[in-house]
Order: C-alpha cells, then sequence, then structure tokens
C-alpha cells in the first residue's frame, strides 16, 4: 500500500513503471515489494534471553551474573 502511494506521485510508462521517481524512493518501493513474501525469523534462546533480561532483571547486577551462568 505504502509502494502504490509512492509509485502513484510519478508518471508510469507502457509497462506500468514509474517514471522519473528519484533514487531514494525507488529503492524505498523495492525493498517494500521483495520483503512482502518474507517472514520474519523464528525468535531465538537469545531472543528470550535478552527480552528476560530487559523486562526482569534491570540494573540488578546479581542478577545478571545469575542469568549468564
Amino acid at each position: 500500500m505504502i509502494a502504490e502511494q509512492i509509485a502513484e506521485k510519478h508518471s508510469v510508462d507502457d509497462r506500468g513503471n514509474p517514471v522519473g521517481i528519484e533514487a531514494a524512493d525507488r529503492a524505498f518501493i523495492h525493498a517494500l515489494v521483495l520483503d512482502q513474501g518474507q517472514q520474519c525469523p523464528a525468535p531465538t534462546l537469545e531472543d528470550a534471553r535478552r527480552l528476560y533480561l530487559k523486562e526482569k532483571v534491570g540494573t540488578d547486577e546479581t542478577k545478571k551474573m545469575e542469568l549468564e551462568r
């Protein structure tokens, strides 16, 4: 939807591609279109550790050391 809104600001050629689009907008549209079929990677154990550290441990150094062990 965002890519379409950016592309609508420009005229299109006979193949439907925007004409006169800036490099930044072209790169942004390209990234949006390519990422449509990709999914976020599954969370890892390291992701869970970082989240736990952030939400439960905070700045407590003793708890940080316990978590590392």
